[in-house]
């Protein structure tokens, strides 16, 4: 019967088969229908796919020509750029479901439009930034034609443009090409965090680089190139960030120690992204183009491992310690410094990365948060044995207290039900069980109330058994 909906089996059938590329039994079931046209017009998924859609998201060339072909022959009724009911068109599918360079250009000559959007803001264009595909990016951005620097500054509902979601993504071929299409790359997402965030939480070192690189040119006044596909090398006539006089500021450090101290609306800098993450290139990274080393004329020159971890930072971008320490010392809007946000996360790699260049630069490892905690407490808190232990063997001071309550971090892990963390810290110093916190209480008086996994009987008789030593004269143990 002409114009009769096809089963569910039958559709679900000829929808699997042209997802899969299987054209034979695609052509066969369209041809053993005794109306053809009703068949491609009727047959959907339940998410509202065609089957060009279908066709799309598999990526099997072939299988698109035909279905193109079909679409011409029995006058289907379904536009090029039908949404389904999440508002995919089929070209969005073959870039969000590979990418699938072959579908994306068959697609495109048979006329899809690249910048249609769904609400949620996310286009073709998106697609190919989130997927880092350059392949896909630069078929779309040629098919934007005198469109294409506005599709690829066009942000997503979340306030992302394709340049952070191919930093994000580490497509940096796919960045260099929206850059060279003009693509706006200062352009912040709705939590105000810029490009050099992205690729530092998500430890994107080679775009992270390439972005420091970047910075120092278009402050330069330099417009990006035309092409798109290269990555520059470092300007050397970059200006030193150390200049006299300087402040530490942003301004004062230089283009990349603008990019450096950046915030985000929770005050957040690439560092401390980067650090909460674990991400341990990128700090590596981020540090080497801050950390000073004396070199044999007594001026400051690139770390040995700058050579390795950023090649394409130039030498005048390293500063002094003050710019060193600045890029360590960087809080966000809760007082957290980089240091803290590795401890917290119990992030090994980049904790120890920070320790070492807090070292060098001479920073302090006991600086606190707006609550007065310094990272040793964040680590206690959190229970990361492993945190508390390397702040530690750096010189973090465990009798240090906080600013809430005046304790220790002795006092937190107890309270928390850290007991790797207690047993960590009496190992360290077995008479810190004796310090008391802002209310006189020691250690042991907060084992009522513990509000973590710990055992509570445990922890009692650990910290009785160290008090019970250090009466007998057993002192600290290492």
């Amino acid at each position: 019967m002409a114009g009769k909906r096809p089963g569910k089996a039958v559709t679900r059938r000829l929808l699997a088969a042209v997802f899969n590329g299987r054209l034979d039994q695609a052509r066969d079931m369209i041809g053993a229908d005794p109306d053809p046209a009703s068949l491609l017009k009727l047959a959907r998924d339940g998410s509202g796919q065609t089957l060009l859609h279908r066709a799309a998201a598999g990526g099997d060339e072939r299988t698109i020509t035909w279905a193109l072909a079909l679409l011409a022959e029995h006058a289907w009724p379904v536009a090029l750029d039908e949404p389904d009911a999440a508002y995919h068109t089929p070209l969005m599918l073959a870039v969000a479901e590979g990418p699938h360079e072959g579908a994306v250009a068959l697609l495109l000559e048979a006329g899809a439009r690249p910048d249609t959007a769904r609400p949620t803001g996310w286009s073709a264009v998106t697609y190919a930034a989130a997927a880092g595909s350059d392949a896909c990016m630069s078929l779309l951005l040629a098919a934007c034609g005198g469109d294409a620097a506005a599709c690829a500054g066009r942000r997503n509902k979340e306030g992302s443009t394709p340049a952070y979601l191919a930093a994000r993504s580490g497509g940096l071929a796919c960045l260099a090409r929206l850059r060279g299409a003009g693509a706006p790359l200062g352009r912040r997402n709705h939590h105000e965090r810029a490009l050099l965030h992205a690729a530092a939480g998500w430890d994107r070192v080679d775009v992270a680089r390439a972005l420091l690189c970047w910075g120092v040119e278009e402050q330069a006044g330099e417009e990006p190139s035309g092409g798109g596909g290269a990555v520059p090398g470092p300007a050397g006539d970059a200006p030193a960030l150390d200049r006299p006089g300087g402040t530490g500021r942003p301004e004062s450090l230089g283009p990349p120690g603008r990019q450096l101290l950046s915030r985000d609306e929770s005050g957040a800098t690439p560092l401390h992204m980067a650090a909460a993450s674990d991400a341990a290139s990128a700090v590596a990274l981020l540090l080497t183009s801050v950390l000073p080393h004396a070199g044999a004329d007594g001026e400051l020159a690139a770390q040995p491992g700058a050579a390795a971890l950023g090649a394409a930072v130039s030498v005048s971008w390293v500063p002094s310690a003050r710019a060193c320490a600045a890029a360590l010392a960087a809080t966000d809007t809760t007082g957290r410094t980089p240091l803290h946000a590795a401890a917290l996360a119990g992030a090994a790699s980049a904790l120890a990365l920070l320790l070492r260049a807090s070292e060098a630069c001479g920073s302090p490892l006991d600086a606190a948060d707006a609550e007065g905690a310094t990272a040793l407490h964040a680590a206690a808190s959190a229970g990361h044995a492993g945190a508390v232990a390397a702040l530690l063997r750096a010189g973090a001071d465990p009798a240090a207290p906080d600013g809430r309550a005046g304790q220790t971090a002795l006092h937190r892990a107890v309270s928390w039900g850290r007991d790797d963390v207690v047993l960590a810290l009496l190992a360290h110093d077995a008479s810190l069980a004796a310090l008391p916190d802002g209310a006189g209480r020691a250690a042991s008086a907060c084992v009522s109330g513990v509000r973590g996994p710990g055992d509570r009987g445990r922890t009692r008789r650990l910290l009785a058994s160290t008090a019970e030593a250090l009466r007998r004269g057993g002192g600290t143990s290492e």
